[in-house]
């Protein structure tokens, strides 16, 4: 907690010195600000939270801890038709955080008529018609930095960006028209869901006493006016989104922006929406509010923002088209970037493509399967690295015991960290001799086995045929139910001495109401188990909500028969699949017909869930 607490006094420790600026000190206009680059401005500038690439250089510092590989980024154009403006950068990873060089040149050249010139004296020079020309232009050099930081807080990173500035006025009659000076942007991202972030910016938070200025060759000094800005991104719809729909991702994405030290300024609202139908094309709208002079007063003017992106193996092309106020000021941007291309998924979203079966009879197989995120350098399965090959493949010999067996596989990055996790699950099944693979009852047989509710024998067999007593029904109906046989229950039934080897079964059995025995006080332990007593037994071990039969659900079945209502019941949750039109209530019941029975009982079907899920 110390670090968390270090890191936000730093903040607010500059915000603080930034509100004390001296407010005689004249406003500069930051240049960097207007070229973001294509996709923010589609999105209306609504970027803070979006952020997790190159673009944080010139946007919030924090997602350069998104960046995995090399990335490269460049735009260029006419600003509101007038200024010509480039901005380029390059980022990669590196074992001390990620590192960002950017760079905004903008400028424009305007040649107009000399005019009349006044002299000292009160006489006037008529101008002699010679053209002459102005310069400016401005360039701006960000160094940026941006890394996940080791805190107990999860998933937030922090960045940074140094701004150097160099303007320069040329032209007749403009005398120390050059300046230099400096700025610093801090940003947070915060990460604490797949479908949403969070996003805090500040921009020009250096204060004026510690470097955050422009000086011109006079010697007049300038400051830029912090700026904070606070951004959400939900993610929709998409692999990391609230809903799944297909290969579509769809994310809103909100920014408020207000001046730190400008109550009287109103705030500015940023809005974007980005839908992606497929890999390939992002489709871009926003709401950018600018300010503009209305009626000698500052106010926010909305502007609407559209943008299409181009996504190709490593490379995105982006357009966006910005309106403003002013219809001839409506400008049209372009950039292209290399390294930020969107990864390829498989259909189920998921970084691994796993070729295995999910059930296997074997000791142990071979993991095999391949690389869906490019990202991906190296692959672990659990604490063990393996090899990838030139197409993005992998295998690993692993162990299998009975039951659920996952295997954890994460993907790492050329910086060593964890881009991608999936977790595998392999069922090692229990087979039996004497079941074959055509047995009606073979998967319940085996699902059974293995989670240990119905076990077989000694000799590797199961006897699926094998006619069952009403002990043995008893005994599996309480092992089914985990009930402890340990307390020494009364039970009434006379033909079942208390020290019986079947005695504390009975007990369990009696006192959770699974047996209620015959109307003379027996439980004829040793009689044959009947389909009926089979399906009484389920149905109370499931507490079934026993409904009343509005016809027969078997023909052999009449609606006097005493158990109707329980069969009919057990028939609904497709517990008697061996039977067909006649029931044969009176048959002697199979251990095959008792597992299929048992296997539909809920909280049975809940473990057999378990088993098979993925996580």
């Amino acid at each position: 907690m110390k670090a968390i607490y270090i890191v936000l006094s730093f903040f607010f420790s500059i915000l603080l010195m930034t509100f004390s600026v001296s407010a005689e000190i004249n406003d500069a206009e930051d240049t960097s600000r207007a070229v973001l680059g294509a996709r923010p401005i589609g999105l209306g500038g609504a970027y803070t939270a979006v952020s997790n690439d190159i673009l944080g250089i010139f946007n919030n510092p924090a997602g350069l801890a998104g960046v995995s590989d090399l990335q490269f980024t460049s735009m260029s154009g006419k600003f509101l038709g007038e200024y010509n403006y480039l901005n380029a950068g390059v980022a990669a990873p590196t074992d001390y955080g990620n590192f960002g060089f950017g760079y905004v040149g903008s400028g424009i050249s305007i040649t107009l008529p000399q005019g009349d010139v006044e002299l000292p004296d009160g006489r006037i020079v008529p101008s002699s018609g010679e053209a002459v020309t102005y310069d400016q232009n401005n360039q701006v050099f960000l160094f940026s930095w941006g890394s996940d930081l080791a805190l107990p807080i999860k998933k937030l990173s922090f960045g940074t960006t140094l701004k150097i500035f160099s303007f320069r006025l040329a032209g007749p009659g403009i005398s120390n028209g050059n300046a230099m000076g400096s700025e610093v942007d801090l940003g947070f991202k915060y990460r604490p869901a797949g479908f949403f972030s969070a996003g805090l910016l500040l921009i020009d938070a250096l204060p004026t006493n510690l470097g955050g200025k422009i000086t011109w060759a006079n010697g007049t000094v300038e400051k830029f006016p912090a700026i904070a800005k606070i951004g959400t991104s939900f993610n929709i719809i998409g692999k990391r989104g609230i809903k799944k729909v297909g290969k579509h991702e769809v994310s809103i994405n909100l920014d408020d922006e207000f001046y730190v030290t400008k109550q009287n300024l109103p705030n500015l609202f940023h809005a974007g929406i980005e839908w992606s139908p497929n890999e390939l094309i992002d489709i871009r709208g926003g709401l950018d509010q600018t300010l503009s002079g209305e009626n000698n007063l500052t106010v926010a003017t909305g502007n609407l923002t559209a943008g299409i992106g181009i996504n190709f193996n490593n490379y995105r092309f982006d357009y966006a088209f910005h309106q403003y106020s002013v219809a001839s000021n409506d400008t049209h941007y372009f950039s292209i970037s290399y390294g930020v291309g969107k990864e390829p998924f498989s259909d189920d979203m998921q970084p691994f493509y796993i070729e295995n079966s999910r059930t296997y009879y074997d000791e142990e197989v071979n993991l095999v399967g391949s690389i869906n995120n490019n990202k991906i350098k190296r692959v672990k399965i659990g604490e063990i690295e393996k090899e990838v090959d030139k197409n993005g493949a992998f295998f690993y010999k692993v162990p299998l015991k009975f039951g659920r067996n996952v295997f954890a596989i994460k993907g790492y990055d050329g910086r060593n960290r964890v881009v991608a996790e999936q977790n595998v699950n392999i069922v090692r099944l229990r087979s039996f001799m004497d079941v074959p693979p055509d047995h009606w009852a073979r998967k319940d047989i085996e699902d059974l086995a293995t989670l240990g509710i119905m076990d077989g024998f000694y000799d590797d067999t199961f006897r699926p045929e094998n006619k069952m007593k009403r002990d043995d029904l008893l005994i599996d109906f309480v092992r089914v139910k985990d009930l402890s046989t340990q307390e020494v229950v009364d039970f009434p039934f006379i033909d079942v001495s208390k020290d019986a080897l079947i005695a504390p079964f009975l007990g369990a059995g009696y006192k959770a109401g699974l047996v209620k025995g015959y109307p003379d006080n027996t439980f004829r332990p040793l009689n044959p188990a009947t389909r009926t007593e089979a399906v009484v037994f389920a149905a109370r071990s499931n507490m079934l909500s026993l409904s009343q039969a509005d016809e027969r659900p078997y023909a052999d079945i009449t609606a006097r028969h005493w158990a109707i209502n329980e069969i009919n019941s057990a028939k609904q949750k497709k517990m008697l699949t061996f039977a067909n039109i006649d029931f044969f209530p009176q048959k002697e019941v199979s251990r095959a017909e008792l597992v299929s029975i048992v296997a539909k009982l809920d909280f049975v079907q809940e473990e057999i869930k378990q088993m098979y899920a993925e996580n």
